[in-house]
């Protein structure tokens, strides 16, 4: 296969989203207790250390980390064998879906990856950095975008594509399943579904979508997918519901019928129980420097 057939073949396959970049200096008592994460979120560790608790799940991370938290666990740190000391890392909430999955979990890539340093961590560094220093001088949404507003959404994904790309060379080696076996029915479904996920789905449209019965379809999905059809829905409608949250001033209505849903009430209460927020929390929670 040329590269050219690669790079179309990639690049039908993922959607990458960026939430969030922050660099932390947290004081010497900071810790998480019980935090919910929103969305997949991505830490460098620059300067000190933690244990991390996910679950009954226990990490060390220390500087030269990567850590990866899956979106909707619940997080605790506490200081490392008693050392209180202060921390300094940068985050990032990212959700870079590939073939309709997270990357990490097509690839099996562990919570906590030491990176080794060289050219790449330093790079990655150092663009994390930038993209940290430009996401928070943003501006808010505004219904007319500038010109500058273009070039600086255009940079923002850029960067983050080249971090993306960073994390996947940097992880790599501690891949589970570098080389996923996925079936591309499914990924059609998963596209399909992307496409089409503001409209009236229903298992016909997306069995016929592949020439599939809709048994067959359903099985097919969650065996690969580990969720129904219309879990997957859900998940899409929510993704794009926080992308709206984030970049517009749109209302709650106009947000809930362009993200497939007829009545605003019910929008409310399905994206309070999968965010554990209503949305116009999670819209406040983006700009925490405000308030």
């Amino acid at each position: 296969m040329s590269y050219d057939q690669i790079h179309h073949t990639a690049t039908e396959e993922y959607d990458i989203s960026l939430y969030f970049v922050y660099e932390w200096k947290r004081d010497k008592e900071w810790n998480f207790h019980q935090y919910l994460i929103p969305v997949t979120t991505i830490w460098y560790i620059l300067k000190g250390n933690r244990t991390l608790y996910i679950g009954d799940q226990e990490y060390v991370v220390k500087p030269g980390c990567i850590v990866i938290l899956p979106s909707n666990q619940k997080v605790t740190t506490t200081h490392l064998d008693g050392e209180i000391e202060p921390i300094t890392y940068v985050s990032m909430g990212i959700q870079a879906l590939i073939g309709g999955m997270e990357w990490c979990d097509l690839f099996g890539v562990p919570v906590v990856v030491l990176a080794e340093e060289g050219p790449t961590t330093k790079e990655l560094k150092k663009v994390w950095l930038e993209l940290a220093k430009v996401y928070y001088r943003r501006s808010e949404p505004r219904l007319v975008l500038s010109a500058s507003d273009i070039e600086c959404a255009l940079w923002l994904e850029a960067k983050t594509k080249l971090c993306l790309s960073m994390f996947i060379q940097l992880t790599r080696p501690s891949m589970s399943t570098p080389s996923p076996i996925s079936d591309k029915r499914v990924r059609e479904m998963c596209t399909y579904i992307r496409e089409h996920y503001a409209s009236d789905l229903s298992s016909k449209d997306l069995a016929a979508a592949v020439c599939l019965s809709e048994g067959h379809m359903r099985e097919l999905f969650r065996r690969y997918m580990l969720m129904s059809p219309h879990q997957y829905i859900l998940e899409v409608r929510m993704e794009k519901a926080k992308v709206f949250l984030g970049t517009s001033m749109l209302s709650l209505a106009e947000i809930a019928e362009r993200v497939g849903f007829e009545d605003l009430s019910y929008f409310i209460y399905t994206f309070r129980k999968r965010e554990c927020m209503t949305p116009n929390a999670y819209r406040k929670s983006l700009y925490p420097w405000k308030g």
